[in-house]
């Protein structure tokens, strides 16, 4: 069968090439695309990027994280410039001078003492390097009249003198500190009662107390001090310069 332009007729009735008219398509691929691919994206790449508006920045990726480690670092650093700016501003203040305690005057409080009492008040005349820090006439247990004298001996330690006229067992008991009697001491020629207690914690020295009674007047030498420096109080106090006041 044969068209009648002389060329054989296909399947349809068009001639092969032709458009709806008849014409050939002379339409070919332009160039950078293929089949499958819309205007204006290049083959093979993805979703197309959205283009920045004129005078606008592109879009910027996010910041980075800083690491655990250098974070770390950067805290050590600042407390450390810190630390030396407090030490430097420590470093310049004027710092307060030491407050000295003023001497006690045990011969003048001594000397108003036994005005107001009827049994002697001792003076001891203790050696160099004993410091003196207390003498008063003081209200003891039970409210008895206690002549009360403090110093602090050459080995820093504590060694205090306590009399009185009518002492009493509560009054014996605070004065020793609740120690108990563990025996005598000999103090040139006189016998002391030895009392002792140990301490609450074992860095603390031990408590002693020497006790002797005489003509109804009670003398305890008392302390932290060492047993040569309470032995040595105990004779300085029983010495007649102790008791006889200077003329």
């Amino acid at each position: 069968m044969r068209a009648r332009d002389g060329h054989p007729a296909t399947p349809g009735g068009r001639a092969p090439g032709s458009g709806d008219d008849g014409r050939v398509s002379t339409s070919a691929p332009e160039p950078g695309r293929t089949a499958g691919s819309s205007a204006g994206t290049p083959a093979g790449s993805g979703a197309a990027r959205p283009a920045a508006a004129p005078g606008e920045r592109p879009p910027q990726p996010p910041p980075r994280r800083p690491r655990p480690r250098q974070t770390a670092r950067d805290m050590v650093i600042s407390l450390g410039v810190v630390i030396a700016c407090v030490a430097l501003v420590l470093l310049f203040l004027p710092r307060p001078g030491v407050v000295e305690q003023a001497a006690v005057d045990v011969e003048g409080a001594a000397t108003g003492a036994r005005d107001r009492v009827d049994f002697p008040v001792p003076v001891p005349p203790v050696p160099d390097g004993w410091t003196p820090n207390a003498a008063r006439l003081d209200s003891g247990p039970d409210g008895v009249p206690t002549w009360v004298v403090g110093w602090v001996t050459p080995s820093d330690q504590y060694a205090g003198l306590r009399v009185a006229g009518a002492a009493t067992e509560r009054w014996l008991r605070e004065v020793t500190s609740g120690g108990d009697l563990e025996g005598v001491q000999d103090v040139g020629g006189q016998e002391w009662d030895v009392y002792s207690r140990e301490p609450e914690r074992r860095s603390d020295p031990p408590f002693r107390a020497l006790v002797r009674e005489e003509d109804g007047v009670t003398t305890a030498v008392l302390g932290t001090a060492d047993v040569p420096e309470l032995i040595e109080l105990a004779g300085a106090a029983q010495s007649p310069e102790a008791i006889e006041p200077p003329a």
